[in-house]
């Protein structure tokens, strides 16, 4: 049988598998709780692997270009290595400054995730749309309220931004699994 609206899937199959939703949404919610109870500590984490991500593409990238010196493109290759290395190296040493800078990266993906998962939600008509649409709206609400704040609370709103997301996010996965399972038909 397949959900109407749009997603052209194999339910039943996707139905004996309920369970790995379920362990989804429950890690989810659980990592939101984590981020909720340290939001500052996960803030500056999230800019620690940041930074080191940076640093190692930018040594990648170098060494790309060294590899490839005979292209025409080796020194806009260095120069994005170099700046991928130099702002890597400024986000560890600055995590507190970098994550204000960050937070409004943030508020951008919360805005447009947030009302992707709206409308998503509506066009697709699957179980558990309900909770999908109010994990949308609430996503998208995070986003305003932080871009209203900027740049005073970002050390701590990023964290609890992250958990909060995370946990609806959670929610959402499981409402679908559990419909799966009992087999809730598509809402029409």
């Amino acid at each position: 049988m397949a959900i109407s609206g749009g997603l052209n899937v194999d339910v039943d199959r996707i139905r004996k598998n309920w369970g790995w939703y379920v362990a989804l949404g429950v890690i989810l919610v659980l990592l939101g709780g984590v981020a909720i109870a340290s939001p500052f500590g996960v803030g500056l984490a999230v800019m620690v692997v940041l930074g080191i991500l940076l640093i190692a593409s930018g040594v990648a990238e170098i060494i790309v270009a060294i590899q490839t010196r005979g292209w025409q493109g080796i020194a806009l290759n260095l120069l994005a290595g170099i700046l991928e290395i130099v702002v890597g190296i400024v986000v560890l040493k600055c995590p507190v400054t970098s994550l204000v800078v960050m937070t409004m990266f943030f508020t951008i993906y919360l805005l447009v995730g947030g009302i992707f998962r709206i409308f998503a939600a509506i066009s697709l008509r699957i179980p558990g749309t309900g909770w999908l649409v109010l994990s949308g709206i609430v996503t998208t609400l995070l986003g305003v309220m932080l871009l209203a704040e900027m740049p005073a609370p970002a050390e701590w709103l990023i964290g609890t931004f992250v958990g909060i997301d995370l946990i609806f996010h959670g929610i959402s996965w499981i409402a679908l699994a559990l419909g799966l399972r009992k087999g809730t038909p598509a809402i029409a």
